[in-house]
């Protein structure tokens, strides 16, 4: 799975680097609207979780009406895709 290091400017004097799944970045920049810089990415060989585990995890970490604004509901494809557009090459 690709995971992406991002520079979160939480205020004026305080930033922070985290590495996080590539497709959860997208949650990171609602959050923090566009004080989000991409640093860099890489790749690992953990396997995507299921999209159902993937959105309860997300829901659990920052609040399921984030995850439904970004992703859309459980049902939907959203978050199945973005976990096929950022599975690490084999």
């Amino acid at each position: 799975m690709k995971t992406v290091t991002l520079k979160v400017q939480a205020n004026a004097m305080t930033s922070h680097e985290i590495t996080i799944p590539a497709h959860e970045a997208a949650i990171v920049k609602v959050l923090f609207k566009g004080q989000v810089s991409e640093i860099g990415t890489s790749e690992d060989k953990e396997p995507a979780p299921s999209a159902n585990d993937e959105y309860a995890r997300l829901s659990a970490k920052y609040d399921g009406i984030t995850v439904e604004r970004v992703y859309g509901l459980p049902e939907s494809e959203g978050l199945s895709k973005a976990l096929e557009a950022h599975k690490a090459k084999a």
